[in-house]
């Protein structure tokens, strides 16, 4: 459309730039100006997208998100052909939100996500351990020993983790054991037995340590309180659900210092901190215990390997392993 001095306006749609054309009303002629083009501009939505498919990656909610503005994106500059651009950064923001939300979920309901939570639990884990300590020096002033299965196996300081699901157990034991690369257990302690009571009743009664500590003994122990779903402490009559025996029998008797020793195993599944683990407690108490005369109790050796149920099957050999070299006596 061109403009003449006179005040008329009309097209001349097969002029070129820079060439003359008279005006149809007075005749002048006139130069046809050259055409400004304007560069279309990157499409903000499309920028968006990709940089919520990357700053949100992993959160579900940012992938989603990214994805949503892509679309959005590709409608705006579709419709805006010329003035705007972002059809490839749009393109990679949808990829990469359906990529990352793919990888989150998986990662959510998998447990892991290609190693890093085992990982990142590894290192917290380890910073519990005490490499410098010796087992032995914990076990040799009550008369046994333990012989690890690797040094992966390290003492817990002060022999008391502070993993929430667990820690409360570790409380009165002597030796406290973990391997963090497996996310395993094992702790060991010199109880006292009534031996009145038969060693398959005693070590049944070991069950109740796994439940959940009331919330008023739990507070005075300063171990974090168990609280329901609604953020409240649990009534000290109202436990959570009590543990599951998965299986029970006698061990093969062992030598101990003034007797030979029974044994008994007890495998136990109970919820802590949220999931489920799994228990595989050896009791060990002298053969001839009930018949002992003026005796109200003797020593029960009791060693406990515990892991997630979830790592059971990975776990499990090596578990097996770690309470075989449990031995009353401070010999090898």
């Amino acid at each position: 459309m061109l403009t003449c001095d006179c005040g008329a306006s009309f097209q001349v749609p097969d002029a070129r730039p820079g060439q003359e054309v008279s005006c149809p009303e007075c005749h002048q002629a006139i130069k046809v100006p050259a055409q400004v083009v304007i560069p279309p501009r990157t499409s903000g939505l499309a920028l968006a997208s990709l940089v919520l498919a990357l700053v949100g990656a992993f959160t579900v909610i940012g992938t989603l998100a990214a994805i949503a503005v892509g679309l959005a994106a590709f409608v705006h500059v579709a419709r805006n052909r010329g003035r705007f651009k972002g059809f490839a950064l749009a393109s990679a923001g949808i990829v990469c939100g359906l990529l990352f939300t793919a990888l989150a979920l998986f990662g959510f309901f998998s447990g892991d996500l290609f190693g890093l939570g085992a990982k990142m639990r590894e290192l917290s884990l380890a910073s519990l351990e005490d490499a410098s300590a010796s087992p032995d020096d914990d076990l040799a002033h009550r008369g046994c020993s333990l012989k690890r299965p690797s040094e992966l196996w390290r003492k817990v300081r002060n022999n008391r983790s502070e993993e929430p699901a667990v820690a409360d157990l570790q409380l009165t034991r002597d030796l406290v054991l973990l391997n963090a690369r497996r996310h395993a257990y094992l702790d060991v302690v010199v109880a006292k037995s009534s031996t009145a009571l038969p060693l398959e009743i005693y070590a049944n009664t070991l069950s109740k340590e796994l439940q959940p500590r009331k919330a008023r003994s739990a507070a005075a122990m300063g171990v974090e309180e168990e609280v329901d779903q609604f953020g409240n402490p649990r009534e000290p009559d109202r436990p959570e659900v009590e543990p599951t025996v998965v299986s029970a029998r006698a061990l093969d008797p062992i030598p101990g210092q003034q007797a030979e020793l029974e044994g008994r195993e007890i495998v136990l599944d109970a919820r802590r901190g949220g999931q489920p683990w799994r228990f595989v407690t050896w009791v060990y108490r002298r053969r001839d215990a009930q018949a002992l005369l003026g005796q109200d109790k003797v020593d029960a050796y009791v060693v406990r390997a515990y892991t997630p149920l979830r790592r059971w099957e990975e776990n499990k050999d090596e578990l097996y392993e770690a309470l075989k070299g449990f031995r009353v006596g401070t010999g090898p």
